[in-house]
């Protein structure tokens, strides 16, 4: 599977994405040019008159908390605890919203030129190992996390057909669309053994199915690299628990680096912040240690601070930096050398939220 150039869309039970605040993400007008110089004129969205360029090659959607509060992603802390069953469910009916978040992203990528596309994928949620309270009834059975370890699976595969199925349903009422339905991504930054386990079990029910599974992993942090756990893609944060740190210092970066070369990930570019300055200094140390790798940016809200408006700098120079690194040269794995990627990928190429495989 080739991965793309991907910008994180957080959702949390706050204001949704809509469609002209995602439309700079997906597109923006060919006449612009990317130079990195601030436009002339501030406008509340592209101007809607063809040709557009494409910006990211895909979105990665991740439902944050439940609407009371209820941790989802296992990146986020707070008092309300883990979310339950019915947590997860109202999560995906608010990334499936018809014109908002996914449903607005199907919308945006009708302004994609002939033969563009945009890759959608899901974050997974995080079922705790040690959650003691009742996660709630899934296939007439009471799923508790802390006594049963394959609970945590059918936890997860329940809440990826339920995801794949509105994807069907939304992807078929949106006519002339150009997104593609990849799969998930799992965002724990290290697994221990169970946690390999349980990624294991998802990636070969989700290949099963015709969808991939990713991983976003910190460097250095776990032995989970060396499995067969059979990742279709890795994404890397350049980091490691005390020494190396992600505020663009460039200090894990020359290790990240490295293991890149062996093992073939893509890198996490990583500004929480929203800062112009902290996202500069990390494209200078990607376009140093990884060019040609696939890049997933996690620009925080990036509604609120700019980063993805085309009235800012830094979104030009975002978009000069993409275009000139070009789109990933190498197929990032984590499948065992030798071995063929046999993940499969994709759901509804074209217009009808059909599944099939990537052509090879």
């Amino acid at each position: 599977m080739t991965l793309r150039h991907l910008l994180s869309v957080p959702c949390g039970a706050r204001e949704p994405y809509t469609l002209r605040r995602l439309i700079p993400a997906v597109v923006c007008p060919a006449g612009e040019p990317a130079s990195g110089r601030e436009p002339s004129g501030r406008r509340e969205r592209p101007d809607p008159a063809p040709p557009f360029a494409p910006v990211f090659g895909g979105l990665l959607f991740e439902a944050e908390r439940d609407d009371r509060g209820g941790l989802i992603s296992p990146r986020f802390l707070g008092m309300a605890g883990p979310a339950s069953r019915e947590g997860w469910e109202r999560a995906l009916g608010r990334l499936f919203h018809p014109a908002r978040n996914i449903g607005a992203a199907l919308a945006a990528s009708r302004l994609l030129p002939e033969g563009a596309s945009l890759d959608i994928w899901l974050a997974l949620p995080s079922p705790p190992r040690g959650q003691e309270r009742e996660f709630g009834r899934v296939a007439g059975r009471r799923l508790r996390f802390a006594l049963r370890q394959e609970d945590r699976v059918t936890a997860l595969l329940w809440w990826a057909d339920g995801a794949a199925a509105r994807w069907e349903r939304l992807a078929a009422a949106a006519p002339g669309h150009r997104c593609v339905f990849r799969g998930f991504v799992f965002m724990r930054p290290y697994l221990d053994a169970n946690d390999i386990h349980v990624a294991k079990r998802i990636a070969e029910e989700l290949g099963s199915r015709g969808m991939g599974l990713l991983w976003c992993s910190n460097c250095g942090t776990t032995p989970a690299h060396g499995t067969d756990a059979r990742f279709d893609g890795l994404f890397l944060r350049p980091t490691r628990f005390g020494i190396d740190s992600r505020d663009g210092d460039g200090s894990g970066f020359p290790d990240a680096a490295d293991f890149s070369v062996r093992h073939g990930p893509g890198v996490v570019v990583w500004v929480p912040d929203g800062s112009p300055e902290r996202l500069r200094r990390w494209l200078r140390m990607g376009k140093a240690h990884f060019a040609g790798r696939p890049h997933l940016f996690e620009l925080g809200d990036w509604r609120e601070t700019g980063l993805i408006d085309p009235a800012s700098p830094a979104y030009h120079e975002l978009r000069a930096y993409l275009s000139g690194i070009g789109p990933p040269a190498v197929p990032p794995g984590c499948a065992p050398q030798g071995e063929a990627d046999e993940a499969g990928c994709g759901r509804s190429a074209g217009n009808t939220g059909q599944t099939g495989r990537e052509e090879r």
